[in-house]
């Protein structure tokens, strides 16, 4: 997973430093969305779909940004990762992002299969807990799938004439496939 928070005075810190950090005022034009609800909100979603954390980590900036993380262990033999970014300061916008291979950046930027991004206005922190909800079911519901399609490709088996015909279609015709990538099928 690749979490950035790379500016003057970012440290990793632990989860309890940062549920321990103080939480801003709401007011008319601010949603506080307590960094414990979507730590909390996802360790429930993942648990009741089974999914085991493996490792979490956490980073907060001198100010009042922070990113956090989870990776999941092993799912069909596949890692599944959460990340989130939340600022009590007003200076970044709620982001999660869930899916194989999560980057994420304090400058809004989400790579992820489901992604969110929400300003802290409204109903920010009602829309993060459904967000985080509904795509863990959706993620859990579509690596199923994943899993037992590859389960089903792993056991077709080809014949070396189908093989070494594929293999020279893909170098020959497709061109896909470069010299040195064919000396490697063999």
């Amino acid at each position: 997973m690749n979490l950035l928070l790379k500016a003057k005075g970012v440290k990793e810190v632990t989860r309890q430093q940062i549920l321990d950090y103080p939480l801003p005022n709401w007011n008319d034009s601010y949603t506080v969305v307590p960094n414990q609800l979507i730590i909390d909100t996802c360790l429930e979603a993942l648990d009741k779909e089974g999914l085991r954390v493996k490792d979490e980590f956490y980073k907060q900036s001198v100010g009042n940004k922070f990113v956090g993380g989870f990776i999941m262990d092993g799912y069909g033999g596949y890692n599944l990762e959460f990340a989130w970014k939340n600022s009590y300061d007003k200076t970044m916008s709620v982001g999660i992002g869930l899916g194989s291979q999560v980057f994420l950046c304090s400058n809004n930027c989400i790579s992820a299969e489901h992604i969110l991004r929400k300003v802290h206005r409204g109903e920010a922190d009602k829309i993060v807990v459904i967000f985080i909800q509904e795509s863990v079911k959706q993620l859990v519901e579509t690596y199923d799938k994943m899993v037992t399609q590859f389960d089903t490709w792993k056991s077709n088996e080809i014949s070396k004439r189908l093989y070494a015909e594929t293999a020279g279609r893909l170098y020959l015709e497709d061109k896909i496939v470069s010299p040195r990538q064919l000396s490697i099928i063999r």
